[in-house]
C-alpha cells in the first residue's frame, strides 16, 4: 500500500512538471515577449523624424523594409511564422510603450478620447484587428497604425507599421 501511495505521488509529480514545461513557452508569449531590438536603418530614421526611441520588430520577423513618402513611414516585417492577432497584440504594446514614453503621457484617438493604456485602445477598437493611436512629440502629432499585410496590402504573412504626421 505504501508503495502505491509512493508511485500515485511520483505519477502526479512527474504530470505536474511536464505541464509546467509545455507552458514556459507559451507563458513567455503570454507576457509580450514577442519584440527584439532591431538595427535596421529605419529605427534610426524613426527616431529622428518622429521622435520615438525603442522600437524593435516582432519577433520572427525575417525582413523589415521601410517606405517612405512625404511625412508617411510604412514598415513592412515579413514573418517567418503564422500571423496570428496575438502577435499584432504584443508587437503593438511594444510600440504602445515606446510611443507612451515619446509622448509623456497618454495616447489618444482620432477624437481626442485619452486611453488608459494599450488594453483600452485595444478593447474600443474590437473586433477590427487592428490598431490606430495618436501621439504628440513637441508640438508634432503623429498618428500610428498596426495592421496585418493581409489587411493593408492584401498578402499575409506579416505585419505593417505606419506612422504619418498629423498636424
Amino acid at each position: 500500500m505504501k508503495n502505491r501511495g509512493i508511485a500515485v505521488f511520483i505519477i502526479f509529480f512527474l504530470l505536474l512538471c511536464v505541464s509546467c514545461e509545455e507552458n514556459t513557452e507559451e507563458d513567455s508569449r503570454e507576457t509580450g515577449i514577442l519584440t527584439e531590438a532591431s538595427q535596421a536603418d529605419w529605427t534610426r530614421e524613426v527616431e529622428k523624424d518622429c521622435g520615438i526611441k525603442g522600437f524593435g520588430r516582432p519577433i520572427g520577423a525575417s525582413e523589415e523594409k521601410l517606405k517612405e513618402k512625404k511625412q508617411q513611414w510604412k514598415i513592412t516585417f515579413r514573418i517567418d511564422e503564422q500571423v496570428t492577432q496575438k502577435l499584432i497584440d504584443d508587437y503593438a504594446r511594444a510600440v504602445w510603450e515606446a510611443c507612451e514614453e515619446t509622448n509623456g503621457s497618454r495616447l489618444h484617438n482620432s477624437a481626442g478620447y485619452l486611453y488608459e493604456d494599450a488594453d483600452e485602445a485595444r478593447r474600443q477598437q474590437e473586433p477590427f484587428d487592428y490598431y490606430i493611436w495618436y501621439y504628440r512629440n513637441g508640438k508634432k502629432e503623429f498618428r500610428v497604425g498596426i495592421f496585418s499585410t493581409d489587411m493593408e496590402d492584401g498578402v499575409p504573412g506579416g505585419i505593417v507599421l505606419k506612422l504619418e504626421r498629423w498636424n
